[in-house]
């Protein structure tokens, strides 16, 4: 039984009250801390003789605005107001879509307080509107001044390279990789379906550069073979990547944008009416994909992961045996999947 003292897990909603500036000693500390245990993870992995990649971590920079901001220290109540005046002419000259007002009104803002992170994103947001090429560093620096820090910042994919560098170690900068693959060079949601969470275009991109990478490490760059990777349709097929599927994640993904943080976001209005458009979308009777999952099947019978999908699908028809067929197979393949015995047992 739960004890009085215990607080029920909440996730992201539980660190809403521990807010950390991006000048703070605290911070400064968790970069260390990262960097030391990176080279010992590092360390562990090459003592074992296993060939180490790395890789720097991506985030949604375009369509994720800041969960929080705060001013700089030190701002007086003069100062204050003086900000949130030239921050509303600005916000309301966007809303208006007149982004060069908008932009000179953020950067009065800005020369009082530029730390506050909803105002680089505003500013970014702007610059975007008018083809500028500095957006891209404005929702880069947005993300760092971000004091809910659930996207890795600019400070670790930096410590990535650097010890990647050091150590002569094959680094996939899928950072960089998401960029190139972005419009305006900014990642947004055509890869993530929230602040770092890949869809599966996202995760195919990466994905992808990691097979080459470890190709090169099993055969050799001289070896490598020419014949190239699946493209992601192909991909898509062979995991038997349905509408149905893209619908039961999608539900999930938009339940889960409602809450804290993200429905507190500037987009959460905007960003929840896009995934009733998308879900709209995908309604189709869960029978007709049926065909899809037994073609996957054939050519991976032994991929419990099909089989579990296969057997939410079937359960959504109403096809009640033919699922517990498939958790039946998803016990035999993984005997200590709990989920698989859970379902058997509904």
């Amino acid at each position: 039984p739960q004890s009085s003292g215990q607080a029920e897990w909440r996730g992201m909603e539980m660190f809403l009250q521990n807010q950390v500036r991006s000048g703070s000693p605290g911070l400064r500390m968790v970069h260390e801390n990262f960097a030391r245990n990176l080279a010992d993870i590092i360390g562990q992995g090459e003592h074992s003789g296993a060939t180490v990649l790395m890789t720097t971590v991506p985030v949604n920079l375009k369509d994720c605005p800041p969960f929080a901001s705060q001013h700089r220290p030190g701002l007086n109540a003069g100062q204050l107001d003086a900000w949130e005046k030239c921050f509303e002419r600005g916000r309301q000259a966007q809303d208006a879509s007149r982004f060069t007002d908008a932009l000179t009104a953020y950067e009065e803002a800005g020369q009082i307080d530029r730390q506050f992170a909803e105002l680089l994103f505003r500013r970014a947001i702007c610059e975007l509107a008018l083809t500028q090429t500095n957006a891209a560093a404005d929702f880069g620096q947005a993300r760092d001044q971000d004091t809910l820090r659930f996207r890795a910042d600019s400070n670790i994919n930096q410590t990535i390279r650097q010890i990647a560098a050091s150590k002569g170690i094959t680094l996939i900068d899928a950072e960089q990789e998401c960029a190139r693959h972005s419009a305006d060079g900014i990642p947004g949601g055509t890869l993530f379906y929230d602040h770092v969470h890949l869809n599966f275009s996202g995760n195919y991109l990466v994905a992808a550069k990691f097979a080459a990478a470890i190709e090169k490490k099993l055969t050799g760059p001289a070896n490598a073979s020419d014949t190239p990777l699946l493209m992601e349709a192909e991909v898509a097929r062979q995991l038997a990547l349905t509408d149905f599927d893209r619908r039961r994640v999608g539900e999930e993904m938009r339940l889960r944008l409602q809450q804290p943080p993200f429905a507190s976001q500037i987009n959460s209005l905007t960003r929840d009416e896009q995934w009733r458009k998308t879900l709209a979308g995908l309604e189709a009777l869960p029978a007709q994909f049926d065909g899809e999952y037994q073609a996957a099947l054939k050519l991976a019978p032994n991929d419990w992961v099909l089989h579990a999908n296969y057997g939410r699908l079937l359960e959504a028809a109403d096809e009640d045996p033919a699922a517990a067929q498939q958790w039946q197979a998803v016990a035999r393949l993984l005997p200590s999947e709990p989920d698989a015995w859970f379902q058997l047992g509904n």
